[in-house]
């Protein structure tokens, strides 16, 4: 009798799993013409590139479509195209581009073109408007001076009325050395236009490793951006690891006060990846960074940038995923008081998902979640974005040459919809 009872409850709870399962929701963006990718050239296909809230019930994605950039606003609460898709590029393409909103229904988008056998290309920003059920974008700009080297988008942020600060990549020289370039973009709203600050170069380090630095807004009394990318070590050789600074905005030109500090470094196993920040805890003056770790994992670290002076805390925290497992498309994003959400591609297998992360206010990183998938497939998935959509916390991502909407619920961050 009780190995019956044992083997009755065991079938309840199969079964009650199986209606988990089948209740597990997955939401096909249907992606509005002309942006569907056609897969035509190169197989390059569809590389998801941004979300941002427009208002209250609509949501703005970016992406690559074959080798132009799209854009178009979608339902906040049921993940439906509201206006047709609007196509882009600058005659060489665009790469993945993303896009941040200025004022209610204004925006702008920046992104890299694309060159054959990685020749000479730039970063390119134009500013839209949304109305009704149509959105006009301006002529797309270059933003870097014209001359015969490599630029790749970083990002974008919006740091006062009508100012941006672009940060992108800048291409130096020698054995792959660039530098971080940024820049102020002062916006017109009426006439959709955009004047060019001056470039200034924002990394103290010369030996860069990689081209793609990434931006946080500081919550500080003085307006300023935390600014993380890779960097490269002289000493030993080929090492990396990731380096963070404080961009002020207080000039007429974005500025750095001292050298970049070390948060990851590693001699032997070199973090590769592009880093992502995000407040994580309940103390304002902590950030959380995190960096993929080639072919084997990501690492974690706290930043304390109170006193607008960065400085790393603790020991860095590793998890691996083992079997190759190439890290790619990561992204932080705060949940609420303690918790973050980490997630990313594990190109190993072609799933996406994401880790549950604990910041205690003190700076102890107390809990890292198994990886789970936002969706129990594996078919060709790539670049989610987690953002909050009007049911709550949702992931978007590509899967095969579709566009996907998996939510996320934050009470159990072990299970998806």
């Amino acid at each position: 009798m009780a190995i019956q009872k044992g083997v009755l409850m065991s079938i309840v709870i199969l079964l009650l799993f199986a209606v988990k399962l089948c209740q597990c929701e997955r939401h096909f963006v249907q992606i509005p013409d002309p942006c569907k990718p056609t897969k035509n050239l190169k197989d390059i296909g569809l590389g998801l590139g941004a979300v941002a809230t427009l208002t209250t019930d609509k949501l703005l994605v970016t992406f690559r479509s074959n080798t132009s950039g799209c854009i178009f606003v979608m339902d906040r609460y049921n993940y439906t195209a509201i206006t047709k898709g609007v196509v882009y590029n600058f005659g060489d393409g665009a790469g993945d581009p993303t896009v941040r909103v200025l004022s209610r229904n204004v925006f702008i988008v920046c992104s890299s073109d694309i060159k054959e056998n990685f020749g000479s290309y730039n970063v390119y920003c134009g500013v839209g408007k949304v109305e009704g059920s149509s959105i006009q974008i301006s002529n797309f700009t270059q933003i870097n001076p014209p001359i015969p080297r490599n630029h790749a988008l970083g990002d974008i942020r919006v740091i006062g009325e009508n100012r941006i600060l672009l940060v992108y990549g800048a291409f130096v020289g020698g054995n792959a050395i660039w530098n971080v370039e940024g820049v102020y973009l002062t916006v017109n709203n009426a006439t959709l236009q955009f004047q060019i600050g001056p470039i200034v170069t924002l990394n103290k380090n010369t030996y860069l490793r990689h081209n793609t630095p990434y931006l946080l807004n500081l919550r500080g009394s003085i307006p300023s951006s935390l600014l993380c990318f890779i960097g490269q070590y002289a000493e030993p050789p080929k090492s990396s690891g990731t380096q963070c600074n404080i961009v002020f905005h207080t000039g007429s030109s974005p500025f750095v006060a001292g050298n970049e500090i070390d948060v990851m470094k590693n001699d032997t196993q070199s973090y590769y990846g592009n880093p992502t920040m995000s407040y994580c805890s309940t103390n304002r003056d902590l950030v959380l960074v995190a960096t993929p770790i080639r072919d084997l994992g990501f690492g974690l670290r706290v930043v304390n940038i109170s006193d607008n002076v960065p400085v790393a805390l603790g020991e860095v925290v590793n998890r691996y995923e083992g079997g190759g497992g190439v890290i790619q498309d990561m992204q932080l994003f705060h949940v609420v008081e303690n918790v973050c959400l980490l997630s990313y591609t594990r190109a190993r297998d072609s799933v996406v998902g994401g880790r549950e992360i604990h910041v205690d206010r003190d700076g102890r990183i107390t809990y890292v979640g198994e990886f789970f998938q936002y969706h129990n497939d594996t078919n060709d998935q790539e670049s989610p974005l987690v953002h909050t959509g009007g049911k709550g916390l949702f992931a978007m991502f590509k899967d095969d040459e579709e566009l996907s909407v998996a939510e996320v619920d934050i009470n159990n961050m072990n299970s998806f919809q």
